[in-house]
């Protein structure tokens, strides 16, 4: 008992209300206790006999029978597994929008009911709050019946044609379809897509009575690696490649600016050649390191002309850098300020994707005297992320929670990983790559398995520090700029592009077909060769 009353008490609070009502008043109806005819959705007994609650109850009622039995089953389950991705991810740091979004499907739903007499609204409800995630989520793989894997766009759809085949119900799944279009469409693709307002915004009163969350943090996982000493100058041969770590910074009780921490870095430099062009500096993304770009560099470095060192870093809280509880785009570049101190860059071209890319346009934009190039993949000053990717702090609260035997081996460790991932991340491509950061510490710490990315600092700071790109006033970067977007990605949408010129006034735009966010790893040919065009020119 006290495992279901754990599992209850973390459903969160308007999906664990939403389904015990469900539950409760149609298994009451089932045994008698509430008359059905009264919970069902009829406009005369509604402004005749003021019975107000009818169009609550039509939502939440659904009648109990053996014919009925599995399909009402199969509701709950889409209920609580969609409501609660969506209360726990998208908008987990903001219940009154999550509420505002159930109080408009609602009403919809019952407008809609009373126009074209549908007494039980269950299903469109149900169906709309599923409809809302496979938009926010559309590239995220689900699995279906007998084995069935597509991806989450096209779930409404399939449940539409199932009704179709197995029930006469198919008009609820259609209306259920349209009141999540509706809001999907009012709150995010008009303002995004087509560069309007956002018609859909929460009422102060909502947001006073169920306040946005900040920060926050958790219990579990692997505590934060302190300041631990770096080598002044560490190398390792890999085939004509070295691998350093910069001299460091003493930190002190408080500056004014941030105080940075010395970055892991691996430079691509051929031993016999000794060019005076500017180096090239490539910062990864949320989740990554330095050795994602391993092969992209070999390439950069062996087709530049002249041929440049290639400089592939690990930012602060990923890969070898330093673990720090602070973690902003502010820290970021004054890290990589001090880096271009500690390795006497005077000028570089610079490459950086989704929060690297951030990081890399600040860069520009208060230090332009630093930068010659700047090459920014599928990501935008504007604030906020893509929609297709919304899952971020609860993958980071899902990699907390594993827990492996220090006996296991790394590929056991890596098995386990991915079962637990799997429950959470459909995905087995994003699974791999989250994955990718797990490591087995040393003899004398007992051999625990760790995170190399600092999990709590990256969620506590995750929507101040990551998911907002800093406002600013008068800045603007003049030398040659190229943005390169993944055609299937959002996170350069066209409503981006003006502030991108604004910042940006020397920048060309170039999308590559058939790409999602991760454009250099899905079209690694096509990249490169917009990369070393442009370093060329």
């Amino acid at each position: 008992m006290s495992d279901i009353q754990t599992w209850y008490k973390q459903v969160p609070p308007f999906t664990r209300i939403w389904l015990t009502a469900t539950v409760g008043i149609s298994l009451l109806a089932k045994i008698g206790l509430l008359p059905a005819g009264y919970l069902i959705l009829q406009h005369a007994p509604m402004l005749y006999k003021f019975q107000l609650w009818r169009p609550m109850t039509a939502v939440l009622f659904y009648p109990l029978n053996p014919g009925t039995g599995f399909h009402f089953m199969m509701n709950c389950f889409f209920l609580y597994n969609y409501s609660l991705r969506l209360e726990s991810d998208h908008y987990k740091q903001k219940p009154g929008d999550y509420f505002y979004l159930l109080f408009f499907n609602w009403i919809l739903c019952v407008i809609i009911g009373l126009v074209v007499d549908l007494p039980i609204l269950m299903d469109p409800m149900v169906l709309s709050v599923l409809y809302v995630w496979c938009k926010l989520n559309q590239d995220v793989i689900v699995s279906f019946w007998f084995g069935m894997r597509f991806k989450a766009m096209y779930l409404p759809w399939v449940l539409l044609g199932m009704n179709m085949i197995l029930s006469s119900g198919s008009i609820f799944s259609l209306v259920g379809i349209f009141v999540g279009h509706a809001y999907y469409f009012l709150k995010f693709s008009y303002p995004s897509e087509l560069g309007g307002p956002s018609l859909i915004e929460t009422p102060f009163f909502i947001k006073r009575y169920f306040p946005d969350v900040q920060g926050g943090t958790h219990g579990f996982g692997v505590p934060p690696v302190g300041q631990r000493p770096v080598p002044q100058q560490q190398q390792a041969d890999m085939a004509g490649f070295r691998h350093a770590w910069g001299r460091g910074h003493t930190l002190g009780p408080c500056y004014s600016r941030p105080v940075p921490v010395p970055l892991s870095f691996t430079r691509y430099e051929n031993n016999v050649s000794d060019s005076n062009a500017p180096p090239v500096l490539v910062l990864h993304g949320l989740f990554g390191s330095k050795s994602n770009w391993n092969s992209l560099a070999k390439a950069f470095h062996k087709n530049t002309k002249p041929v440049r060192k290639i400089y592939a870093i690990d930012a602060r809280n990923h890969g070898d850098s330093p673990h720090t509880d602070e973690h902003s785009y502010d820290h970021m570049v004054e890290d990589l300020v001090q880096l271009y101190k500690t390795l006497g860059i005077q000028q570089a071209s610079i490459i950086g994707h989704s929060m690297g890319g951030r990081a890399m346009m600040l860069l520009a934009l208060k230090y332009p005297e630093l930068v010659e190039k700047a090459i920014i993949v599928d990501i935008s000053p504007s604030t906020g992320l893509g929609t297709s990717n919304t899952n971020i702090p609860l993958f980071l609260q899902s990699m907390k929670m594993i827990q492996i035997s220090p006996e296991a081996t790394i590929h056991q460790a890596r098995k386990i990983a991915d079962e637990q991932l799997s429950r959470i991340v459909a995905e087995k491509p994003l699974r791999d790559f989250l994955i990718t950061n797990l490591v087995k510490g040393e003899k004398e710490n007992s051999g625990k398995f760790r995170w190399r990315i600092n999990l709590q600092s990256l969620e506590r700071n995750f929507n101040s520090g990551v998911a907002q790109f800093p406002q600013l006033t008068g800045e603007k970067f003049e030398g040659p700029t190229l943005f390169i977007a993944g055609g299937r990605s959002d996170y350069v949408k066209p409503a981006d592009v003006p502030l991108i010129k604004q910042l940006f006034p020397n920048s060309e735009i170039t999308y590559v077909q058939d790409a999602g966010h991760w454009v250099h790893s899905e079209k690694s040919t096509e990249f490169a060769k917009l990369v070393l065009n442009f370093l060329n020119e």
